[in-house]
């Protein structure tokens, strides 16, 4: 997939056809998710966990480690292609998932605003050995960091307690503090201070690691933070934006092909209820939703950071993603009737996913906002 330009060189319209090499990839993610992900799903929602066998299964096929540059061991894949994987394996579980998403947002973040050092050091010994990185689960949301920070000479020093996506398993995680400029910090779970506590349990994607972690009195040299411009800043938002909506098209993507099957199976007044006008509009609603939010996700992935983004962005396909979902899982659960709200059904577990996505890394509100402060100050 590639960009057209003008003769400025400014990206003025999308090529959205996938290339030979992404498809590659796409089949790849989509028959892990099929074969590996989604046998497993209820089970591992019913529990709250994800299997360590299958992650490690992910990570020796390069899912974990996708985004990292082939230089240090990874796939070297660009944004769209790793929004291409998110969606197929978000269908699969979107719980299980987590500990890759979590993994590439952090990962994102380095490859993007990380030094050469920063990079070699945190990134390199993901793609040597079976490990995860973490982020604050709170960490592209629109609110106060809840850690404090304070300074001593090159030292920073952080306290506090917060979510933390991979909290019990990661071996390190990107945090924000209070403080007079934008800066992530790399915190290693070895680091003095840091505490793992106890898991967070939430209605939907039950699987994914969501540990609170307190930090006391935790030092953080500066060669180990990020300082972000204005700039650098959009740019992380915009892609994190991206592989998050790609996660809600991936639900959303496995409601519809739910609520399709049952639809043909399911038969009144001695035909199947696919034929009743009601339930297909229903579905094709479903579908164009589910296509409208993927061709906008895969745009925004080709000018995420540009100046461009101030009307097609990262933040209009996430605001139509996260909402779009919601409602494909709620109208699923509605195809199914009775039998949608029961576990019985994998249409609930959906639905309940499809609202993670609304509130996970920020809700839909901020990204809203967002949108609303590029239309005003354009």
């Amino acid at each position: 997939m590639n960009a057209l330009c003008n003769a400025r060189g400014n990206v003025i319209m999308p090529d959205l056809a996938l290339t030979d090499e992404q498809q590659e990839f796409q089949k790849l993610a989509r028959e892990f998710a099929q074969n590996e992900l989604a046998p497993k799903a209820y089970e591992c929602d019913q529990k709250s966990m994800a299997p360590k066998e299958i992650l490690k299964q992910a990570w020796e096929i390069g899912l974990v480690t996708a985004s990292v540059p082939d230089e240090l061991g990874g796939l070297g894949l660009s944004l769209l292609e790793c929004c291409v994987i998110a969606e197929e394996l978000a269908s699969g579980c979107s719980g299980i998932y987590g500990a890759i998403e979590a993994t590439t947002l952090a990962q994102l973040v380095l490859v993007a605003v990380g030094s050469e050092q920063q990079k070699r050091k945190y990134l390199q010994p993901l793609t040597e050995s079976p490990s995860f990185a973490g982020l604050d689960a709170q960490l592209f949301s629109s609110g106060q960091p809840k850690l404090e920070c304070s300074r001593d000479k090159d030292v920073f020093v952080l306290n506090g307690e917060i979510v933390v996506a991979n909290g019990a398993s990661a071996d390190w995680f990107l945090v924000s503090a209070n403080g007079p400029a934008r800066r992530i910090f790399i915190v290693s779970r070895q680091d003095k201070g840091v505490e793992a506590g106890s898991p967070v349990f939430s209605i939907g994607r039950k699987a994914l690691d969501l540990t609170n972690v307190k930090l006391t009195k935790v030092r953080i040299d500066s060669s180990n933070t990020l300082e972000l411009e204005q700039n650098a800043w959009q740019l992380i938002k915009d892609q994190a934006a991206c592989v998050l909506a790609a996660g809600s098209v991936g639900i959303a993507r496995s409601a519809m092909q739910n609520a399709i099957q049952y639809s043909k199976e399911r038969k009144t007044f001695g035909v199947a209820i696919s034929q009743h006008q009601a339930v297909g509009f229903m579905l094709a609603d479903m579908a164009k939703d589910v296509e409208a939010a993927r061709l906008l996700i895969w745009q925004a992935c080709l000018i995420a950071g540009s100046a461009q983004t101030a009307l097609v962005s990262a933040a209009v396909a996430r605001a139509f993603a996260q909402d779009m979902a919601m409602r494909v899982a709620t109208d699923a659960v509605q195809v199914y009737g009775g039998y949608g709200y029961s576990k019985e059904y994998p249409v609930e577990k959906l639905m309940r996913d499809a609202k993670a996505y609304q509130v996970y890394q920020g809700t839909s509100a901020d990204s809203r906002v967002d949108i609303g402060r590029h239309l005003v100050h354009q």
